[in-house]
């Protein structure tokens, strides 16, 4: 009978060793993480990784206004597709922009968690994936702080109370709290009793006036940030030839200084010009110079 060397042996024993250390550490071992995107908070936990498997994330917490969509093993985002089938999503990834956190869901959804940075005015927004069968709704965790006392008004917003700061949270069309179970529910169809809750709840502007309460500070700039978002997404409808004209142009200039996305801007007004110069009147030089 031969026998296998000695060195043989030992090289082999010491790979399925090294092995079975990489598997411990990325299964057992975790690194917690924190961040600060302006005035949205990131926190979580992921495994260690190694360098055969990238890290995953175990827990993500992102809190803002108030409250917080917190993710884990037994609290997911959920896609439910016409058929009734029910997919439950983990997270992938997040990622953070300009007062701005993305959460990079599996199967390609998406959660984005917006601040205006300056007047208490947060939003939420999603990207549903196009499944076969489509996709029915979208629900995922959203939840109150302990100090966060939280009012349904009109038009998908939240009003937030916490320790003398006053928030407002857009929420996505045609979506609806649930805030017993905690969950946001974004449809992808317009629903009918969707729409009636949303009609009652609140009151006529005639009863509020009457009421003799003025507006807070938060929920007057929180209504000056939803106008001027739909201004703005009223506007990029427009940037295609033949469908804008030199005021409008202008006009995104302008708003481009205080949000100071100008460069960016300039360069949308520039293209838009060389396709309909009979709509932009000079380039958009001209309204560069006219208006910083």
């Amino acid at each position: 009978m031969s026998r296998a060397p000695l060195g043989w042996i030992f090289f082999s024993s010491a790979y399925i060793l090294l092995a079975i250390g990489f598997l411990t550490i990325h299964y057992t071992g975790e690194k917690h993480f924190s961040n600060l995107v302006g005035e949205i908070e990131v926190r979580g936990k992921s495994t260690v990784g190694t360098v055969f498997s990238p890290p995953k994330i175990r827990k993500l917490v992102v809190a803002a206004a108030g409250l917080e969509l917190l993710f884990n093993k037994l609290n997911t985002a959920v896609l439910t597709t016409e058929d009734g089938i029910r997919h439950r999503l983990v997270v992938d990834d997040w990622s953070e922009g300009d007062n701005l956190v993305s959460i990079f869901l599996s199967d390609g959804a998406i959660i984005k968690v917006s601040s205006s940075g300056y007047d208490g005015a947060f939003s939420l927004s999603t990207v549903i994936p196009a499944t076969i069968p489509p996709v029915k709704s979208f629900e995922f965790p959203l939840q109150p702080t302990s100090d966060a006392d939280v009012t349904v008004s009109q038009n998908n917003v939240l009003a937030i109370k916490t320790d003398n700061t006053e928030y407002m949270l857009t929420l996505p069309p045609n979506s609806l709290w649930d805030r017993k179970l905690r969950r946001l529910v974004v449809s992808t169809e317009i629903d009918p009793a969707l729409l009636g809750l949303h009609q009652k709840v609140g009151i006529s502007a005639i009863e509020w006036l009457n009421q003799g309460n003025l507006p807070s500070e938060a929920v007057f700039n929180g209504v000056i940030s939803r106008w001027n978002a739909d201004a703005r997404r009223g506007w990029g409808s427009r940037t295609i030839p033949g469908s804008w004209d030199d005021e409008l142009a202008a006009v995104m200039l302008v708003d481009a200084l205080q949000t100071e996305q100008l460069e960016v801007q300039i360069s949308s007004v520039k293209s838009v010009a060389k396709n309909s110069p009979e709509a932009v009147d000079g380039s958009s030089e001209s309204h560069h110079g006219r208006h910083c």
